[in-house]
């Protein structure tokens, strides 16, 4: 037995479109979608190809090549106690000008492979100018980029120690500027930690539980806590240094800061 389609009939029909909501008019037509061509596989042709390339090489950096010309710019004569560089520029815009790439520099190295790049491009000696000469802001800013780059970074730790980093270092604990003491005491942490010949060195440095002591007390709060901070570590990996630092007064200084 064949089965026919059922269908209703054409009265019934006309009600169920009577019975449908009107259109919105308001309503927008759909958009037509853009065709969108499938690539089959082949290579594109060389003029696309090389169009391409030039599109993706703009928005990528050579980092090695980009601190490369940031150490040649650091390198350069700082004459701006003069008013200016040789090259017409002022005071503040050298200043300027170099704040910017030491920013620019301390971004760059917060990559381990990248802080390790830096010292086989000769990076450091620029640092140890400025750290030694430069103006407060230049300073801290480099004091800030040895920070970065010797966090947790054993070889670079090693490479910043024999390269003659610490005794700059330890002459900014005595700076007027409280950034610059705060910064080089970050720096200092950051050679020392799980660095045992960084903690060596800096401990065989004379005058350094009472320097240390001292800044336990400082007035800026950031300097006295990094100090506290530092020394605390230290105890914790020497306790033969401890009685140095209680002779100079580092405990009744710390529980004051703290």
């Amino acid at each position: 037995m064949r089965l026919r389609a059922c269908q209703a009939p054409p009265a019934q029909l006309a009600w169920i479109d009577n019975c449908r909501p009107p259109a919105c008019p308001y309503a927008r037509p759909p958009a037509r979608l853009a065709s969108v061509p499938v690539h089959d596989g082949s290579p594109p042709d060389a003029p696309r190809a090389r169009r391409l390339e030039a599109a993706l090489k703009s928005y990528m950096i050579d980092f090695a090549e980009r601190m490369t010309e940031i150490k040649k710019s650091l390198e350069e004569p700082d004459d701006s106690k003069g008013g200016g560089d040789g090259n017409g520029e002022d005071a503040d815009a050298v200043l300027e000008r170099r704040e910017q790439l030491l920013d620019e520099l301390m971004d760059i190295v917060c990559s381990i492979d990248h802080a390790r790049d830096l010292h086989k491009i000769g990076g450091l000696p620029p640092l140890l100018g400025l750290l030694r000469r430069g103006q407060p802001s230049l300073k801290w800013r480099a004091a800030e980029v040895v920070a970065t780059c010797c966090a947790s970074n054993p070889p670079v730790q090693r490479w910043f120690v024999d390269g003659g980093v610490l005794p700059p270092l330890l002459d900014l604990l005595g700076d007027d500027n409280a950034a610059v003491r705060t910064k080089a005491l970050l720096a200092l942490s950051a050679i020392v930690r799980h660095f045992s010949p960084g903690l060596e060195a800096v401990l065989s440095a004379p005058g350094v539980p009472a320097t240390l002591a001292g800044l336990c007390g400082d007035a800026d709060g950031r300097v006295a806590r990094k100090a506290c901070t530092l020394v605390s570590y230290i105890l914790q990996q020497r306790r033969s240094a401890a009685a140095d630092f209680i002779r100079e007064g580092a405990a009744p200084a710390a529980a004051r800061a703290l």
